[in-house]
């Protein structure tokens, strides 16, 4: 999981139908072709804007769901031109 969701991290295409995820210095992989259940992440990763609250309050977290989390702060946070809210 990229863990480092947020606005500059993400492209759309022109006709906002295809969007990529760039940057994944702190990526963490949960699970692999043979995993059947998730692993569970460790650590402060991101920027803090975007970081989900589990990082900050547990030792580990499921990282899908802090994403998630992140994605849903950029949709809130963010106009359609992409204007970056305060969120502190």
């Amino acid at each position: 999981m990229s863990r480092d969701l947020k606005p500059e991290n993400i492209l759309l295409d022109a006709k906002h139908e295809l969007l990529k995820i760039t940057d994944f210095g702190v990526a963490d992989v949960v699970r692999t072709p043979n995993d059947k259940e998730v692993k569970l992440s460790r650590g402060i990763a991101g920027s803090d804007p975007y970081i989900a609250p589990e990082m900050w309050e547990y030792d580990e977290y499921d990282a899908l769901k802090a994403d998630a989390w992140s994605t849903g702060n950029d949709c809130i946070c963010n106009s359609r031109n992409f204007i970056i809210c305060d969120v502190y």
